[in-house]
């Protein structure tokens, strides 16, 4: 009996987009809550989840609906902040700062009180 793999991907395929879809709906409704409760009139959507096309189509749509303005940055600017804290992390490695397992964790960690591992460095000293 040969397998159905064209079968098989295209049932992953339906999934996922299915997964796509729900998870793009709980956030605009979720948004479009906090609009209702707050009466903003204006919400900005960014990070990497701000690149997703089908989240950008239907949270226009809704800020329509609703009367709220969305902005969405440029594609090109909508980064994953994994990525940005590996940079940080490989510069303060090359650096020859290390942390053990022990390294405290701080989630409420305010930005203004973090000491930038490269605030010396030139552009081109970071390529």
């Amino acid at each position: 009996m040969e397998k159905d793999r064209d079968g098989l991907a295209a049932r992953k395929t339906d999934v996922l987009a299915g997964v796509l879809e729900s998870v793009v709906e709980v956030l605009v409704a979720k948004v479009s809550r906090a609009v209702d409760q707050t009466g903003i009139d204006s919400v900005s959507v960014s990070g990497g989840v701000a690149a997703n096309s089908r989240l950008r189509i239907l949270m226009d749509e809704r800020a329509v609906q609703q009367g709220f303005r969305v902005v969405f940055p440029d594609r090109d600017f909508c980064t994953d902040n994994a990525a940005m804290i590996a940079w940080v992390g490989r510069k303060r490695l090359m650096a020859g700062e290390r942390s053990g397992l022990d390294a405290p964790v701080q989630p409420g960690w305010m930005l203004e009180t973090v000491r930038p591992p490269i605030a010396n460095e030139t552009a081109q000293q970071l390529v």
